[in-house]
């Protein structure tokens, strides 16, 4: 009987000293690479890369940091970045997958979901619809993600697909007819047709699965992680990014 109560003892004493090291955690102030500076990685060109600074703007300032913006074309390995210390935070709108996951870096909770889609412009709305309309035509898509073998599955087998490296270069391309369609990721706050683009054949990767986004940190940065864990559970991305940059548009 005394064994035990030590043996409880012992696991109520550890049980308070873990406690106290999360909370000492969760009240440290933030460590970044550049003390008072938050250095966050977007990709650029790209829409989200505006709407990731919004939201990561707003955290800053909660934690009085100065935002600093480091803007990279190449999305290959972006997530790499915060473990090779080159950024406090990737926001690249990073899908967590078991291939891009590592020892020195962890992934955030999931800010916001997106699903798969192919923008055409708006023109051709009356006559592309779906993947099957484009038998015979282009497909542009980003190179170095997993957009290819998305692609591969659900085009008919005339159709051609054109990586490109960046997605302003792949619109550039549909305005200027070199290519039919464009593959990229839609999200929920976003309009379906814009003056001029039309989103169609909306699916996920994964039937039913639409995949989540997240943040990449260094893993050995705890207070970063926790800081930014607890402002995505309270601050909801799609409500602050529909509000910011689509008040103004209407979805048809």
């Amino acid at each position: 009987m005394k064994i035990l109560k030590l043996l409880l003892a012992g696991a109520v004493i550890i049980g308070i000293l873990y406690i106290a090291k999360l909370q000492q955690e969760l009240a440290a102030p933030i460590k970044t690479l550049e003390p008072g500076t938050l250095t966050i990685g977007v990709l650029t060109p790209g829409r989200p890369q505006h709407w990731n600074e919004h939201y990561l703007t707003k955290f800053a300032k909660e934690h009085n940091l100065v935002l600093k913006i480091v803007k990279t074309e190449d999305f290959s390995d972006c997530w790499l970045l915060p473990a090779n210390q080159e950024v406090d935070i990737a926001a690249h709108n990073i899908t967590p997958t078991i291939q891009r996951e590592g020892p020195n870096h962890v992934w955030s909770k999931p800010y916001t979901q997106v699903r798969r889609s192919l923008l055409i412009r708006r023109e051709d709305a009356n006559t592309i619809h779906d993947f099957e309309d484009l038998a015979g035509k282009k497909i542009a898509f980003l190179g170095g993600t997993i957009e290819r073998e998305n692609l591969s599955r659900r085009k008919e087998e005339s159709t051609q697909l054109v990586p490109t490296d960046s997605f302003q270069k792949a619109r550039e391309m549909l305005e200027n007819h070199e290519v039919d369609a464009v593959a990229e990721g839609h999200f929920d706050f976003e309009p379906m047709i814009t003056e001029k683009y039309a989103t169609i054949a909306v699916h996920d990767f994964v039937e039913g699965s639409p995949e989540n986004i997240v943040f990449s940190i260094n893993s050995n940065n705890p207070s970063l992680i926790n800081a930014i864990n607890d402002f995505i559970d309270k601050n909801d991305y799609n409500q602050m990014t529909r509000e910011q940059f689509f008040s103004d548009n209407t979805s048809n």
